[in-house]
């Protein structure tokens, strides 16, 4: 038999419920899973049929998605710090090799090395 502080203990764990499903659903890692029909089609069924097979169809759907996450992230991460260290070494070598134009090629000649060499950008043809 229900009493009435059953009843009230009832009413504030579906509040408690619902504030916690909520604040779930607003985690974009859970909103952008749920987001194709099929993965929600799982929850959905999940809910509706708590059964240990719905349980782990949704959860290895969600390890997979959340693998396919991590695993981007990764890839992401990789390219982006293989470009610093990419460009830090070139700045380093910039520095370590440095072209000297405006000495002479010899000690009697007043034309510099320079001179004597058109001015080119790399990946830009030069025309004379």
């Amino acid at each position: 038999m229900i009493t009435d502080n059953d009843e009230l203990n009832l009413a504030e764990l579906q509040q408690c419920t619902s504030e916690l499903t909520t604040r779930l659903f607003d985690h974009p890692v859970i909103s952008s899973f749920m987001s194709r029909n099929d993965r929600a089609q799982l929850v959905k069924t999940y809910y509706l049929n708590p059964s240990s097979e719905n349980r782990n169809k949704l959860n290895t759907a969600f390890r997979k998605y959340f693998f396919s996450l991590r695993f981007t992230k990764y890839i992401a991460s990789l390219i982006k710090y293989s470009k610093v260290d990419y460009y830090r070494k070139v700045r380093r070598n910039q520095g370590r090799e440095l072209a000297i134009l405006d000495k002479s090629i010899t000690e009697d000649e007043e034309i510099a090395l320079g001179e004597s060499y058109p001015l080119c950008i790399p990946y830009v043809t030069c025309h004379k």
